[in-house]
């Protein structure tokens, strides 16, 4: 088996390779390839069998690699931050693993890959992930929010409400609490799960137990009462608020 770690902290890297050495003895591991360009580099002319990735690399996000060279191999996505369990799942992933990364996780993550390629033995891995839905859907658990010179999680259970204003989009904690994102209203609506999150308009996103009451409106519209109370009005359309009815009722 030809295994590539690409990894930019060279502590991490040496942890992960000596682990991997220990479960797979017999195992032709490649290490460490720090960037994004020398991965880019390595993959277009040779395609392990296996790729552990770190996400965040000295020369930027991991993902730019799928968008400048065809990967075919399974990968093990490595990172310190679960933001970006989705997009990870949207090429060849085949397991997350939060740093520090236990001998155990990644056991788990090398024994997964090993049952698919026994089950698959006669198919190509890669075809296999296009067409099976291993990569089942998953929702952010925690947003990661600039504060002053700080970089700080916030857990989805503190938070109360995302809005859109002048182009900007904002997160408002449970305790009042604002930060910017740097994400579209449309793009939360797909991170975030459905029965716990809903775009109520067109300018905000709310959590159902944020939601103190409904209030009749004009036109059979109706106005959101929401905690802590934000400073616009929200407004539910006519056509909205069935689905939001339901929604408050059973998710």
């Amino acid at each position: 088996m030809n295994i590539l770690v690409i990894e930019d902290e060279k502590l991490a890297a040496q942890k992960l390779i000596k682990v991997l050495k220990k479960l797979l003895p017999d195992a032709s591991i490649t290490g460490n390839l720090e960037t994004i360009d020398e991965s880019v580099e390595y993959l277009q002319n040779k395609q392990p069998d296996l790729i552990f990735l770190d996400i965040e690399l000295s020369d930027g996000i991991s993902f730019e690699i799928f968008k400048r060279v065809t990967v075919s191999s399974p990968i093990i996505f490595t990172t310190a931050y679960n933001q970006y369990a989705i997009q990870a799942f949207e090429v060849n992933s085949i397991a997350y693993l939060l740093k520090p990364i236990a001998e155990s996780a990644v056991k788990s993550a090398v024994d997964q890959y090993k049952a698919m390629r026994s089950a698959f033995s006669n198919t190509n891995i890669t075809e296999v992930l296009k067409t099976l839905d291993l990569n089942r859907k998953s929702y952010q658990s925690s947003f990661l929010v600039k504060s002053g010179t700080k970089l700080i999680p916030i857990e989805i259970e503190h938070i109360a409400y995302f809005f859109a204003s002048d182009k900007w989009t904002y997160l408002i904690t449970r305790d009042n609490n604002k930060y910017m994102l740097d994400f579209t209203l449309s793009k939360l609506e797909e991170l975030l799960d459905p029965k716990i999150f809903l775009r109520v308009n067109r300018s905000y996103i709310c959590q159902k137990n944020s939601i103190d009451s409904l209030d009749s409106y004009h036109n059979s519209q109706v106005l959101v009462q929401i905690k802590p109370s934000p400073k616009d009005l929200i407004i539910v359309s006519r056509n909205k608020t069935p689905i939001l009815k339901k929604w408050l009722i059973d998710g």
